[in-house]
């Protein structure tokens, strides 16, 4: 049977985080980790919830030396660029394409192999889509089709729109109506469609 600390070293280990890189995933510091590792403490709150969302398993596993480990539902992992931002507004410049990775439920993303996560920047997009909301790309969705939401880059500019087809280009439409449409000629402005946005986790 397995101590609390043993079973958070297997789950690390299982995942192939570092103390330091499980510690930036919950959000505390790494000696945090070691003591939890070493059954010198117990995670407790939001830390035991985002360990319990990270691993895939019940919060009883995680408090408990008598639960063993089970898993919840199958889960993903999808490539999040924590450092772009898609703007829901006048537009944000991608510039940094390292990632980490976001776990989610595999029911939530039906596309999970090729569907990447963003935040999103501005409030254009509001009410449906929240500042600062994290949204999931599918990147084989490339085709646009009218009344959509797709994330493109726009003459260097990383945007998110509501998108529909003219003969000479796009109109470029926000949820926000206090934001003007757009109408884009593709034949004086460049435009690269990086996927279609399937799904968002909104911060609350």
């Amino acid at each position: 049977m397995l101590s609390v600390g043993q079973k958070i070293l297997h789950l690390r280990k299982e995942m192939r985080l570092t103390q330091a890189e499980l510690a930036k995933k919950v959000n505390v510091k790494p000696v945090t980790v070691s003591k939890w590792e070493t059954d010198t403490s117990k995670p407790k709150g939001e830390s035991l919830i985002s360990l319990s969302h990270l691993f895939n398993v019940p919060i009883d596993v995680l408090v408990n030396h008598v639960s063993p480990i089970k898993r919840l539902r199958e889960q993903v992992s999808i490539p999040y660029f924590s450092e772009i931002e898609a703007a829901a507004g006048p537009g944000i410049l991608c510039d940094n394409e390292e990632s980490d990775l976001y776990t989610v439920d595999k029911s939530f993303i039906s596309n999970h192999k090729n569907t990447i996560a963003i935040k999103i920047n501005g409030d254009s997009m509001s009410p449906l889509f929240t500042d600062e909301s994290i949204i999931f790309i599918d990147k084989d969705q490339k085709s646009v089709k009218d009344g959509n939401v797709y994330v493109f880059i726009h003459d260097d500019m990383l945007r998110m729109k509501i998108l529909e087809n003219t003969p000479f280009g796009y109109k470029l439409k926000s949820y926000n109506h206090c934001y003007p449409v757009e109408d884009v000629n593709i034949n004086s402005s460049s435009i690269i469609i990086i996927g279609r946005v399937v799904a968002q986790i909104q911060k609350y």
